[in-house]
């Protein structure tokens, strides 16, 4: 079971990155980010935003697709909704 400061972290961490999917411009299939690439692109280490993309796929916020260079994230309709409200 996750402690309250971790819950409140991986929330923080999941909002964080709801917004920089927004702001990469991750807001379809053909514009998708792997991890890699955005933990570059944000300074995120991989592991924070892999388990935090978890959350935000379960969510409806993210989905995925597999490509060449492997598993792509980006905004769904949803997703880019919620990560618009963290900016009003």
């Amino acid at each position: 079971m996750a402690k309250l400061g971790e819950e409140r972290d991986s929330n923080s961490i999941a909002k964080s990155l709801l917004s920089s999917l927004l702001t990469l411009g991750a807001v379809d299939r053909f514009k998708a980010l792997t991890v890699l690439e955005l933990s570059e692109r944000t300074g995120m280490e991989a592991a924070c935003i892999d388990s935090s993309i978890c959350i935000l796929v379960n969510s409806g916020y993210v989905a995925s697709i597999d490509s060449e260079s492997g598993v792509k994230y980006y905004l769904t309709p949803n997703g880019i909704l919620a990560a618009s409200s963290l900016y009003s």
